[in-house]
């Protein structure tokens, strides 16, 4: 019998360090994902400014041809803002209006 407890508390100790590295693997796996697929809106929103700094009218910026409305769709879109936080150029709609933020979100 003390044999058989001997085993089993060494197997439990194997058993708990495997599910530790498991989990790790798992989180940093899962982690790896969800931080890669922040990229293509940070790449739309960096082509952007960048293209603004260099003189581009936003107009051009936007896909007319294809206006999103957010409340019924996933897909990517653009909304660009002047100084004073007003819509300059979107492809989104929100109840057929552009979307606007709530005062503050950007000064934040």
């Amino acid at each position: 019998m003390n044999k058989l407890i001997v085993i089993f508390k060494d197997w439990s100790a194997y058993a708990a360090i495997i599910t530790l590295l498991c989990f790790i693997i798992y989180f940093t796996v899962q982690q790896t994902y969800r931080q890669n697929a922040n990229d293509p809106q940070y790449q739309l929103a960096e082509d952007a400014a960048n293209a603004i700094n260099r003189g581009t009218d936003p107009g051009f910026l936007i896909n007319k041809g294809n206006i999103v409305e957010i409340s019924r769709s996933l897909a990517v879109y653009l909304v660009i803002y002047d100084s004073a936080l007003n819509v300059i150029a979107t492809n989104a709609t929100l109840d057929g209006k552009a979307p606007m933020l709530p005062r503050g979100v950007l000064n934040y």
